[in-house]
């Protein structure tokens, strides 16, 4: 039998993992923000991991700049007209500067060539383009709702994400969110976790949840300029040999209008042959059973989930840590200004321009209220 001392050493280091006479330190209190389990509720879908977000790419304004009629430098400096925003060239191809020339009678080149208004463009030379108005148009990620359905950017659909109290860093270099993988599995239809609805409906990503598409023969405008007549209407009769100045005949194909409608559309338009009335059916209607979810941590703005962190902090009191996370945001704010100057689509760049404008007073306001240890600004 051992003696008493060695025995009772035995079963302290057996038990306890430590000798008798060592003094056992407490454990660590557990983080407030998330007790110990280093994770936290996603505040952006309130832990249900589904449901109608912000849209990542408008933020929630429902319209993005317009592709369409965007047109690159090297065709505008070719163009007679400069097209403004929202505005496409005359579709008519004999048509310029809104007028349409015809061949003279007279052998002297200096006579003035005869020309008739362009009817198709009401001789201006430029027509309004079918998708956009002042060339902002529906934004193709959300439909136009400025609200995204389906699992959530920040956290994949889990309903968690890393604590900010104990787990992210904001010091760190990668989105928190993802860590750049920038896209993550869905985790609403993750193998082994509890099986989704059947038979959701989502938005058609090919027409934005509109059930059609532009019509690619007429460009969308619903109509065709009619051949015969140019698009003036009208017919020239040329009297060839006399100099004698040309008449002019109404165009019986076109009923005078200059341009015939579209057979193989309505309004410029055609059904959508992805979806049915605008929507797609599929198993999960979190990911479109793409099984992938994009991360809006980093996409389309690398700052998202430092602001995110730091309003969570903020909101728990932890000032000196929320702000250190703001710092981040804005870090990486000012890099994107960047990246935005540098952005050769005059369109794009200026929506760029104005959300990082945006998030640079929000976030340096949400900052001067942590420094304050006051709440932000507008949020209870």
């Amino acid at each position: 039998m051992l003696p008493m001392p060695r025995l009772a050493w035995l079963v302290a280091w057996l038990v306890l993992g430590v000798a008798p006479g060592t003094t056992v330190a407490d454990p660590p209190d557990p983080c407030a923000l998330c007790a110990g389990s280093k994770q936290v509720t996603c505040p952006t879908c309130s832990g249900r991991g589904r449901g109608s977000t912000e849209c990542a790419v408008c933020r929630g304004d429902g319209k993005m700049a317009c592709t369409y009629c965007k047109l690159s430098d090297a065709v505008m400096a070719k163009l007679p007209v400069k097209p403004k925003r929202g505005w496409l060239p005359c579709p008519n191809r004999y048509c310029t500067k809104g007028m349409v020339k015809w061949k003279s009678s007279s052998p002297d080149p200096k006579k003035e060539t005869p020309s008739d208004p362009c009817k198709v463009c009401d001789a201006k030379g430029t027509s309004k383009c079918p998708v956009c108005s002042e060339g902002m148009a529906p934004c193709i990620f959300c439909g136009g709702k400025g609200r995204a359905p389906g699992a959530c950017g920040d956290c994949a659909g889990s309903g968690k994400l890393e604590c900010p109290g104990c787990t992210a860093r904001a010091t760190a270099r990668s989105c928190q969110f993802c860590h750049n993988a920038k896209k993550r599995e869905c985790e609403l239809c993750k193998p082994g976790r509890k099986p989704v609805e059947s038979g959701a409906k989502v938005k058609c990503a090919a027409c934005a949840g509109a059930g059609a598409t532009l019509c690619e023969e007429c460009e969308g405008f619903g109509r065709m300029p009619c051949d015969p007549c140019g698009g003036t209407g009208r017919i020239r009769k040329e009297i060839v040999g006399t100099g004698e100045k040309a008449g002019k005949n109404s165009d019986d194909y076109c009923k005078g209008t200059g341009w015939l409608k579209c057979e193989s559309c309505k309004a410029g338009k055609r059904d959508c042959p992805n979806c049915q009335n605008g929507e797609v059916d599929v198993k999960c209607g979190g990911c479109r059973d793409t099984k992938l979810v994009r991360c809006h941590g980093c996409f389309p703005w690398p700052w998202i989930s430092f602001e995110v962190f730091g309003r969570m902090l903020h909101a728990a009191g932890r000032f000196d840590d929320a702000r250190a996370f703001y710092a981040t945001a804005l870090k990486r704010v000012s890099d994107a200004v960047v990246e935005v100057e540098n952005e050769r689509n005059s369109d794009v760049k200026r929506i760029g321009d104005l959300l990082v404008k945006q998030a640079r007073s929000r976030i340096e306001g949400a900052s001067a209220a942590a420094a304050e240890q006051k709440p932000i600004a507008g949020v209870k």
